[in-house]
């Protein structure tokens, strides 16, 4: 897939590999739709992005709402010939089932399963502490791009990742 002049939605788009996945989509050329229920940290994000900013643009969302997501979409993308190409389900919330007749039907479903990263996502866990072991929210948004940059009839359908020193040496 070419990244350039596609369009994506991410979502998780306010902090961590969510803003991650963000940045590295815009430099590769795509339009973004960030959505997160945070917009001020997105709004504050896009301004730090400079002119790639210009292709960010985010939206106060709780993806746990059916009806606002229908909403939205049915309104940004009203144009029949206007639709995403890109979705990164990030935002932690997971559905579970079968994806593998979507592949006949030319669509391309990659599950990332990572281990422990270098983000906000453990500022509530008392006995998990961010250390440098951890891996980088900018490695597992490299994967993605590449991920997303391979050729149309090649499919990565599961990527587990782990730190290789999960634990500081402190």
């Amino acid at each position: 897939m070419i990244i350039s002049g596609s369009m994506a939605i991410v979502t998780g788009a306010s902090s961590g590999i969510g803003q991650s996945f963000t940045e590295h989509l815009l430099q590769k050329g795509a339009t973004v739709y960030g959505l997160s229920r945070n917009l001020e940290r997105m709004l504050a994000h896009k301004e730090s992005l400079g002119n790639m900013g210009e292709h960010y643009h985010p939206f106060q969302m709780d993806i746990s709402d059916h009806d606002a997501i229908e909403s939205w979409v049915n309104e940004e993308f009203k144009v029949a010939d206007i639709h995403p190409d890109i979705l990164i389900n990030n935002a932690g919330v997971g559905y579970f089932d079968q994806v593998e007749e979507l592949r006949f039907d030319g669509i391309k479903v990659s599950c990332f399963f990572p281990g422990s990263i270098a983000t906000r996502f453990f500022d509530h866990i008392d006995w998990i502490e961010v250390h440098d072991g951890m891996m980088h929210p900018d490695e597992v948004a490299n994967t993605l791009i590449h991920v997303l940059e391979t050729s149309d009839n090649f499919l990565i359908n599961e990527i587990t990742m782990r730190p290789l020193q999960p634990k500081s040496n402190s």
